[in-house]
């Protein structure tokens, strides 16, 4: 559908970007997508190497690629069908995921992942695999709200420049993998084609494979459990934002 706007009342670039800058919701948000991006791209590439050098299994690095990538499509299923009908309310739903993601992933970073053995490792990256699709699906969802918001607040629809911000911040996450995990790897003292590597390095390559993913988990939730919510119930007051 087209929504029909006098020519007069369109809306100019300056307009746009100041409905998008102004948007808090949409800046609640931007870490979430971050992460999501870091989960969906960038911890691959840290996978590769962790399950090189840390698990020494390389052959099941292709079960985690591709159980990650079924369970994160699944997840984001879930989370818009089931995970929104049960907290109903995105931000607490999307919570609730980030604090599963958070956990598995610092239960990976307090033990040794040798000693747990590559089947239980493997069981818990996948559980944050799942938890981090369902996150997905709930910001994403969250995304028509953030347009409305920003609509009312300064009478300017951005929904294009509010959907292009978070993808980009989304790509962000996904470039920080390679290209962070490169610049640690050589300041550590990497040796490529080599069997064994440092202790330096094996931190670096465990760090970036779930205590980053920990860390921007918990920045997301604390950017949803701060500020105005995004969504307001059927027949609020169209100035003030509420929960629903």
């Amino acid at each position: 559908t087209r929504e029909a706007v006098p020519a007069g009342a369109r809306a100019g670039i300056w307009e746009w970007t100041e409905s998008t800058v102004r948007s808090i919701p949409l800046l609640r948000l931007l870490p979430g997508f971050f992460a999501l991006g870091f989960m969906g791209l960038g911890r691959m590439v840290v996978a590769r190497y962790y399950f090189t050098y840390v698990l020494q299994d390389t052959r099941s690095y292709a079960f985690f690629s591709q159980g990650h990538g079924l369970l994160g499509g699944l997840g984001a299923l879930l989370g818009v069908a089931l995970l929104h009908r049960l907290f109903r309310c995105r931000e607490s739903a999307c919570v609730f995921c980030c604090a599963v993601l958070v956990a598995a992933s610092v239960l990976l970073c307090t033990v040794n992942p040798i000693s747990l053995g590559t089947p239980v490792v493997l069981i818990i990256l996948w559980t944050g695999s799942l938890a981090s699709g369902m996150a997905a699906g709930l910001l994403y969802g969250m995304l028509p709200g953030t347009v409305e918001y920003a609509q009312r607040r300064t009478g300017a629809r951005s929904d294009g420049l509010i959907y292009a911000a978070a993808s980009f911040v989304s790509q962000l996450g996904g470039a920080v993998g390679p290209l962070g995990l490169g610049v640690l790897l050589k300041a550590a003292g990497y040796t490529q084609g080599s069997a064994l590597q440092s202790a330096a390095v094996l931190a670096v390559i465990r760090g970036s494979m779930n205590l980053l993913p920990a860390l921007l988990a918990a920045a997301t939730i604390v950017a949803l459990l701060s500020g105005i919510p995004v969504h307001r119930p059927q027949g609020a007051e169209e100035s003030v934002p509420v929960q629903g």
